[in-house]
């Protein structure tokens, strides 16, 4: 292994780029099965389908989805001068915009925290 001189190399920079691509793809999926199984697989449980189902389409669909969105542009909103990192074609305006975005998706976690256990 090479040592570290505290700039990673090319090859880092596009697999630091690329990852979060493939983890947006695959949470942009999966929060779509989820959804796609709270309003069409179980609607012979109607009664069931009261606030968890809500609780589970909101936090896939909504809060997710935002976090995933964010996460799929990896560098591309960066401005275009920032040094280490490739595939950077935004400015400073794309980039606040894509951090507002994300930061909207840690809506999520605290959605996800205030969930309640419901006794049927």
């Amino acid at each position: 292994m090479a040592p570290y001189d505290g700039e990673p190399s090319h090859r880092q920079q596009v697999v630091l780029a690329f990852m979060p691509k493939i983890a947006a793809a695959l949470s942009i999926i999966d929060s779509g099965f989820i959804v796609y199984d709270c309003l069409f697989r179980n609607r012979r449980h109607r009664r069931e389908q009261s606030t968890y189902h809500r609780l589970r389409i909101g936090l896939s669909s909504v809060c997710d989805l935002f976090m995933s969105a964010g996460l799929s542009t990896s560098t591309w909103p960066m401005p275009l001068d920032t040094k280490n990192v490739v595939w950077a074609a935004g400015n400073v305006a794309t980039c606040e915009a894509v951090g507002f975005i994300e930061q909207a998706g840690v809506a999520a976690t605290m959605y996800n925290g205030s969930r309640v256990r419901i006794i049927y």
